[in-house]
């Protein structure tokens, strides 16, 4: 079954550039995977408590697990510096079963 793994977060506005660069060495990372079907990085519009967005397809939870408990993802989490109090990164994340898929609403 296909799932998301969907992940908003808090990037204090002088660290923005850092992490957009560190999002697209994880992108590219997460592209080489087994399982990997899609990834895209989001900026909130408007204010509010989250100011980037991420959604990352996988054909599974299982693929998506493994990608993500390599000693190269770890260390990158780390070096991320999501979590470390000192970065100001915080992230609430999801890993989400797809109910609806615009593709095949929309097929006809």
């Amino acid at each position: 079954m296909t799932v998301s793994f969907i992940n908003s977060m808090i990037v204090p506005q002088d660290q923005e550039a850092r992490f957009i660069e560190f999002w697209d060495r994880g992108a590219a990372y997460v592209a080489q995977q087994p399982g990997f079907v899609s990834t895209s990085l989001h900026r909130n519009a408007h204010a509010g408590e989250f100011q980037f967005y991420t959604v990352a397809c996988w054909a599974s939870e299982e693929a998506f697990q493994a990608a993500t408990a390599t000693s190269w993802w770890q260390e990158f989490v780390k070096e991320f510096g999501f979590g470390d109090p000192s970065t100001g990164l915080r992230a609430t994340s999801a890993v989400c079963q797809v109910m609806r898929d615009p593709q095949s609403l929309f097929a006809g």
